[in-house]
Order: C-alpha cells, then sequence, then structure tokens
C-alpha cells in the first residue's frame, strides 16, 4: 500500500509538472493561467491523497516518518496561506461551464449549457440532427469494424459522439479553443478574473524538497520493478548483510548463488540457464584470481560479483541467494578494451593511463575488478606487473578479483586465493561455468575454440592457396 500511496503521489506530481511547464512556455496570460491552475490542482490532490493512504500505515522508516509530518506540516501551510480554498473555488468556476457542439458537414455549433435542464432540453432539440451525424460519424464505422466479429450489436449505446483530444496542440490554442475563450469573455468575464488573480497570487507553491523526492524516488521505484521482474525470470535478489565495522565478529565477505543480472536479461525468453556460484573471502584483504579454460565463465563470474558489491553498497537488493559483505568505499574496474587509434600510444600504454588513477586513489577500502591485465606485454612482463598490482592494492587495505591467462598469477600466497572455471570431467569441450577454490591447473583448453573456428593446421592447410 506504501508502494502504490508513492507511486500515485509521483504521477500527480508528474501531471502538475508537466502543466506547470506549459504554464512557463505560454506567452498569453489567459493559457498561462490555466496551465498553472491545472498544475496547482494536481500538486494539491496529490498531497491530500498521499496523506490519506499512508494514514494508519505501520511505518518504521525514519525518513518516510519524517516525510510523512513535513508533509503534514506543508499541507497546514498551504491552508493558512488560502491555497487549498483557493484552488477549489476557481477549479469550481470551470466546473460550471458547460459547451454543447454540434457537428455536422458544413460547420460547428457552440451552446453554452446553463444548467442540466437547458442541456435536456437542448439535447431534445437537436435529437433529430444527431440521428442525421450518427449516420456519418465515422467514429462507429471505425467501432463496427472493431466489434464485427463480437457478439456485442447495440453499438449507439457506445458514448461515440463525444470528443476527445480536439484541441491537439497544448500551446498553440485552435480556432474552436479561442471561439470557446471568446464566449467565456462575454458570458462570465469574472472568471477569467479569478483565474489571473490566482496565478498572480499563488505564482510559486511547490516545495522544492517534495520535488527532490518525487525526482529521486524514481530510482527506488523503478528498481523495485527491476526486482520483480528478476524473480519472474526465476532468480532471486535478497538484502545482503554489510558490516561497516571492521572489529564485528562476523565481519565476512561471502555470498552464495550469486548470479551475472545482465546474462539473466539478456537470454530471457531463451532456453538457457544462468549458472550461479558462491564465494568466500577470508576476513583480511584478498584478491581472487581467476583462471581457467577461454569462455569458461570468468569474466561473467567477476562481473556478477562487481553487480552484487555495487548494489549492496547502494543499501540495495543483491544478485545472489545470501551475501556478507563489508561496506566498501568504492567500487573500480578495468575491462579491457579496443586499441584506441587516435591515442599515438601503445595498449599497454593505454591500459596503464586507464590503471593510475585506481592505484592513486586515497581509498583504502576499494573494491576491484581487474580483467585481463596487461595482454600486450610478454608474459614475464605481464606477471611481474600484475604481481606489483596486487600487491600495491592489498596494502592498501583492498579486495578484488583478477582474471587472467597467466597461471603464476594464481600462485597462492599472502592475500591470493586461486579460483579456476571448470569443465565437465567426462567432456573437456564443454564449460560447467563453476569457479571453485583449487590450484591453478595450467591448462586453457583452447583446442575447443579452434575446433569451433575451423583453426588446426590441418584446416589451415586446406583452406589455405
Amino acid at each position: 500500500k506504501l508502494y502504490k500511496s508513492i507511486e500515485n503521489f509521483c504521477q500527480r506530481l508528474y501531471i502538475s509538472r508537466i502543466a506547470f511547464n506549459y504554464a512557463s512556455d505560454c506567452q498569453d496570460i489567459i493559457q498561462k493561467s490555466s496551465y498553472h491552475l491545472r498544475a496547482a490542482k494536481a500538486y494539491k490532490q496529490g498531497l491530500i491523497e498521499f496523506k490519506n493512504n499512508i494514514k494508519g500505515l505501520n511505518i518504521a522508516s525514519k525518513g518516510f516518518l519524517e516525510l510523512k509530518t513535513y508533509i503534514d506540516a506543508h499541507i497546514g501551510e498551504l491552508e493558512d496561506i488560502g491555497f487549498n480554498k483557493a484552488v477549489e473555488e476557481v477549479y469550481n468556476y470551470f466546473e460550471d461551464l458547460k459547451f454543447n457542439l454540434f457537428i455536422d458537414e458544413e460547420k460547428i455549433v457552440i451552446n453554452e449549457k446553463e444548467n442540466q435542464e437547458d442541456s435536456k432540453e437542448e439535447n431534445s432539440k437537436q435529437e433529430k440532427s444527431n440521428d442525421k451525424i450518427w449516420e456519418n460519424n465515422y467514429l462507429y464505422q471505425v467501432e463496427k469494424l472493431l466489434y464485427e466479429n463480437r457478439e456485442q450489436k447495440d453499438f449507439k449505446s457506445l458514448n461515440l459522439n463525444s470528443l476527445s483530444n480536439v484541441f491537439p496542440n497544448p500551446l498553440e490554442p485552435s480556432y474552436l479553443e479561442l471561439s470557446l475563450l471568446e464566449i467565456i469573455r462575454k458570458s462570465n468575464p469574472s472568471v477569467l478574473s479569478h483565474l489571473k488573480d490566482f496565478y498572480l497570487k499563488y505564482s510559486e507553491f511547490y516545495s522544492i524538497k517534495l520535488l527532490n523526492f518525487e525526482k529521486e524516488i524514481q530510482f527506488y521505484l523503478a528498481f523495485i520493478q527491476f526486482m520483480k521482474k528478476t524473480k519472474e525470470y526465476g532468480y532471486e535478489m535478497t538484502l545482503p548483510k554489510v558490516y561497516s565495522n571492521e572489529k564485528e565478529e562476523k565481519n565476512e565477505f561471502k555470498g552464495h548463488g550469486i548470479y551475472d543480472l545482465a546474462l539473466v536479461w539478456k537470454t530471457w525468453g531463451k532456453n538457457y540457464q544462468v549458472v550461479d556460484n558462491d564465494f568466500f573471502y577470508p576476513n583480511q584483504p584478498t584478491f581472487f584470481v581467476v583462471t581457467g579454460p577461454n569462455q569458461g565463465g570468468k569474466t561473467t563470474f567477476a562481473r556478477s560479483l562487481g553487480q552484487a558489491v555495487y548494489f549492496a553498497c547502494m543499501g540495495l537488493y543483491v544478485n545472489a541467494g545470501d551475501l556478507s559483505i563489508p561496506l566498501f568505499e568504492n567500487i573500480a574496474t578495468h575491462f579491457e578494451i579496443e586499441e584506441s587509434l587516435k591515442s599515438n600510444s601503445g595498449k599497454l600504454k593505454d591500459e596503464i593511463d586507464r590503471l593510475l588513477p585506481m592505484v592513486n586513489s586515497e581509498k583504502s577500502k576499494q573494491f576491484l575488478i581487474l580483467n585481463e591485465l596487461f595482454t600486450t606485454a610478454t608474459t614475464h612482463d605481464a606477471l611481474i606487473m600484475g604481481e606489483k598490482v596486487m600487491k600495491h592494492f592489498l596494502k592498501m587495505g583492498s579486495y578484488g578479483i583478477y582474471v587472467t591467462h597467466i597461471q603464476e598469477l594464481a600462485k597462492e600466497g599472502q592475500g591470493i586465493v586461486s579460483l579456476v572455471a571448470q569443465i565437465d570431467e567426462n567432456d573437456h569441450d564443454k564449460r560447467t561455468f563453476r569457479m571453485l577454490e583449487m590450484p591453478a591447473k595450467g591448462y586453457g583448453y583452447s583446442d575447443t575454440l579452434v575446433k569451433e573456428y575451423e583453426l588446426a593446421y590441418e584446416d589451415l592447410i586446406r583452406r589455405l592457396p
């Protein structure tokens, strides 16, 4: 119910904001005042409805309790200056204005309706004309086509003579609108007078705090929808346990059933099951060094871990069955990118330039994702540089994950834990996408890719002239 209340409040403020923007863009004072009144009406409705909807709810959130108190006070302030009463009074003037539009092939006749009795009498006089309109009503013809295969036959019971969206441009009045306005000027000049007075007296009525709330809450409403949709796809999202104090007894960093959200959404609707993984970091700064076969899910695992850390640091639900995590100051990533021809430098130089801000960061407790660093360097140089980079971050007190094809980097020691992407024991061409803690095996299983793309020696000899 709280979610629905917030959603309704945001819809009202959205309508109010659109009308207010129209008012700002209008040049004509009557048109400007009219949109301003619409904005005020939607704003007032949003406040009152939100106050009534959350009344009696057992709200525990400190933020929402403060919001409730603030809205009550804001409504009181608006009442004190007569805003709420003025909105209803001016709006009622327009609610009482009624018009009949009689349309035939040659002209449109506008009759102002004085009251309901006059309206009934006028409708009676126009009965024959209406029959003629029915004969030429293209709306009726369209509706007949839509319903021709259905049981409903009483088409005339549908209110097809009513017009909607006959004023197409919100900022440029049509001839019909100007004609209606001219009638009001002559028959009800006081209405326009009240309208202009309201605009001048209540030119500013918004609360900046509520405007910011409506804007910022959209992120959380959207995330709730995202989370619900992910659950419909068959994957749970859970609230993590975040430890902000290093001295807490259970200051753990571990997860169960973690999966890649991007892969879930990309493969939705396909016969594909996203594999989840478990992980456990010791209670001190540690780097996972992930090795294993090509296309074995190493980068996907690193990405899923990064997503979980990112969401947890924002206080959101995470892509895992369970997650315990320390509170990180920052998350930084370094993924391989295509070499830029415009940089006038080699790919290795570009990689080091992108790595430098991470190395020089003053934030000690970071979570870092390093994916295939120094691929253009020799294996020996990449090994030395990779070791130095990890030692630097571990010394800073950071956790991280390093995906690499260099097996020697996975040599377990102080702060280094080796994870290996698994293959099917009975079929080395099949990847299981499971990450297990074990010493690096020293195999890349690239023969699978060689076979897939026909790059074996015999294939090359056969294809090359």
